[in-house]
């Protein structure tokens, strides 16, 4: 039996080839110690013959000015510069805050001062994050040309008119909208590179998105993202389709190969080829010891009125809401009980610290943080607690910046630029985790509160790396508020997809039974008392 998506190849040599890759630790160790690979390593010897143009990158390009590549980022450079020299596309996976925008502005600079490769490259980047990107740009390539394609209909005809046909630019940096919208334009360019960003967006080939980028005409293509590939088979088929489209172009038999037993690892596939370089924090530590991290959770006990509120949502509700939904009424109990109070205005200020245990505890820290010269970001997955933390903050006079999914990308980009400047007196920041959770550079701030627990404890580690990253030389607080079923925090953690192996359909089904069982379960008998036992232990001990 032949597998037909793998086209010139027999069964036997992928067989073969699936066995090489299999030395996955080899790889990684190797990696993290910053050496190439050894001739001797069977992986290595398949990896060398898709890697046959070898070019050794010595110093980082002088046109990067903000500062100076860390020895693994060079190794990354280098697997690029390799991708680019064999004509391979590639996945840069590195865990948040390892600097994989940087990386990428490396290769630009390297092929425009070595290779004479000015472009055009199009750079793809969620709306989110498009004024960092506008920010790294402009403090590490002041030299290269750099076109924004954002704003209004006409701003962009304009712009594409007089700028972008004329080709007046090294690099374009949009938007995955504006990719859609402006399609019959920017598709008529013939781009050297094309990067995406935050590309697990990419894992639905059926998608509008996917389809529109099918249409791009370009050389190479280099995705990026800090979220682990998991072996969803029709997720990984995506990704390879994007990234080896000759090769893996029959989804139906590319599933029904590895579905077969033993057959559990169709990653290899990207690492046979190189096509992809993920490094772990833990992996290079030696070359981050001035970026350190400490964490606490915070569990805060409702007083008796508070908890009678907790009880409300299901107890004396009167008509039918789903499980899901009776849940959410809790959380926003525990986050502030005039979460359902539509007019929490009509409440005097201190009310609105009086009424809240978890509220009660923060407003201790947080005196006590803007007192000894911290820095605060503050992310929650709800928009009207924001709302009610503007109001608590102006009653503290304490300066803020907030960001959420309605922010324009003006005031966007004037929050961050404020918050960041060393001269700055705003001294938190109110971010909405899905808005504002990923890609940002906020190394100002020394302290990050989640306030309550996203779903996605995914999130939550994308928010914790805003400034906990490279180049943060002060350490990093990070403080994580629950007040309610912790437990099910505990069973989604468990419940993640891991890393290795195709994920059992059956598995996660009976992941889901036992989450929502364990959700059912707290709820019949109330809810868990906790104290607050850690809140004057962390405060009094001057922590903070």
């Amino acid at each position: 039996m032949s597998f037909s998506g793998l086209k010139g190849l027999s069964e036997e040599e992928v067989r073969a080839a699936a066995a090489c890759a299999r030395e996955e630790v080899m790889i990684r160790n190797r990696f993290s110690e910053m050496n190439a690979p050894r001739d001797s390593s069977s992986v290595n010897k398949y990896y060398n013959l898709a890697h046959a143009v070898n070019e050794k990158v010595i110093r980082q390009p002088s046109m990067l000015r903000a500062g100076t590549l860390r020895d693994y980022q060079l190794v990354g450079l280098q697997w690029m510069l390799s991708l680019y020299n064999n004509k391979l596309n590639g996945i840069l996976a590195d865990e948040m805050g390892l600097g994989k925008t940087v990386q990428v502005m490396a290769l630009i600079a390297y092929l425009m001062e070595f290779k004479g490769n000015y472009g055009p490259h199009l750079i793809i980047v969620p709306n989110a994050v498009l004024v960092n990107w506008k920010s790294e740009l402009h403090n590490w390539l002041p030299t290269v040309s750099c076109i924004y394609y954002v704003g209004g209909k006409d701003q962009r005809s304009k712009l594409f008119s007089q700028e972008v046909l004329a080709l007046k630019f090294n690099v374009l940096v949009t938007t995955y909208e504006f990719i859609m919208y402006d399609r019959s334009k920017l598709s008529k360019i013939d781009w050297k590179y094309i990067i995406i960003d935050e590309a697990q967006r990419m894992k639905d080939r059926e998608s509008v998105l996917a389809r529109d980028l099918d249409r791009y005409r370009c050389q190479r293509r280099l995705l990026l993202t800090g979220t682990p590939l998991q072996n969803d088979l029709k997720e990984l088929w995506s990704l390879l389709n994007l990234l080896l489209p000759e090769v893996f172009d029959n989804r139906k038999a590319f599933h029904d190969w590895f579905s077969q037993p033993k057959k559990k690892a169709p990653r290899t596939m990207l690492r046979m080829t190189g096509s992809r370089l993920r490094r772990r924090m833990s992996a290079i530590q030696s070359a981050i010891y001035d970026w350190i991290k400490s964490t606490g959770t915070l569990r805060v006990d409702p007083e008796d009125e508070r908890r009678k509120v907790q009880k409300n949502p299901i107890y004396q509700a009167k008509t039918y809401k789903t499980l899901n939904n009776r849940c959410m009424e809790l959380r926003k109990a525990c986050n502030h009980p005039l979460l359902n109070y539509p007019y929490f205005s009509d409440f005097s200020k201190d009310f609105l610290v009086r009424s809240c245990g978890k509220l009660w505890v923060l407003d201790r820290i947080l005196i006590k943080l803007q007192r000894t010269g911290h820095r605060v970001l503050l992310f929650s997955t709800m928009t009207k607690l924001l709302d009610i933390m503007e109001e608590y903050l102006q009653w503290r006079r304490l300066v803020f910046r907030r960001i959420d999914g309605m922010t324009s990308l003006e005031d966007r980009e004037s929050a961050i630029v404020e918050f960041n400047r060393p001269d700055t007196d705003c001294f938190i920041f109110l971010l909405s985790i899905r808005a504002a959770g990923r890609g940002l550079n906020l190394q100002s701030a020394d302290t990050v509160i989640i306030y309550d627990p996203d779903p996605n404890p995914k999130n939550e580690e994308q928010a914790v790396a805003r400034a906990h990253r490279i180049g943060q030389t002060r350490e990093v607080k990070v403080i994580y508020m629950e007040a309610v079923v912790d437990k099910i925090s505990s069973h989604q953690k468990e419940d993640e997809f891991r890393n290795g192996g195709i994920v059992d359909s059956d598995d996660d089904l009976a992941g889901k039974d036992r989450y929502m069982g364990s959700i059912e379960s707290l709820i019949r008998n109330n809810i868990q008392q906790y104290k607050i036992d850690m809140a004057d232990e962390v405060i009094n001990a001057g922590r903070f």
